[in-house]
């Protein structure tokens, strides 16, 4: 699996809401140590798969974009959009400086919470602070992101790989 994590949504674990399988050419995605010219192999299917898809992806309005993207695939004929989808693009549109778009996304995200689920109510909770940060005083907003991003490296124990 190739994928991509907005770390400046907080996380305390890998998610791979935004990925693809790299998938073994007549195979599926069943890789298997005694494959003949295994490691060849794995390489080819990397270039192919996941090269593309993570050149695809070179800035925060590329992953806005391929978000975006996920999101109206994924709907089909329903008309319930992914919370944590959502929340990726709202504060992607907060990082990008496009705060009228992350205000209105974060709107479209608050409609879409079941507030019946406890990890829903927390996403409403960060939602709801960060749409009054962008709006009174969007650098604190900024610093906000920041933090989270902080935060979810810690978390995941990548803070040494950080470089600013």
């Amino acid at each position: 699996t190739v994928f991509v994590m907005p770390l400046f949504v907080p996380s305390d674990h890998l998610t791979l809401n935004f990925s693809d399988r790299v998938r073994h050419k007549g195979r599926g995605d069943r890789w298997n140590i005694d494959m003949p010219d295994l490691p060849e192999e794995i390489c080819k299917a990397l270039k192919q798969k996941a090269v593309p898809f993570l050149s695809s992806i070179e800035s925060i309005h590329d992953f806005i974009e391929m978000a975006q993207q996920s999101l109206n695939e994924s709907m089909g004929l329903h008309s319930f959009k992914d919370p944590h989808t959502l929340q990726a693009i709202a504060y992607a549109f907060a990082c990008a400086g496009e705060l009228q778009k992350s205000r209105d996304s974060l709107d479209q995200l608050l409609q879409q919470l079941d507030l019946k689920v406890s990890w829903q109510q927390v996403i409403k909770e960060r939602a709801e602070a960060l749409k009054v940060e962008l709006r009174d005083n969007p650098s604190t907003a900024q610093r906000q992101l920041e933090t989270w991003e902080t935060e979810t490296l810690k978390n995941l124990g990548l803070d040494a790989f950080r470089t600013d």
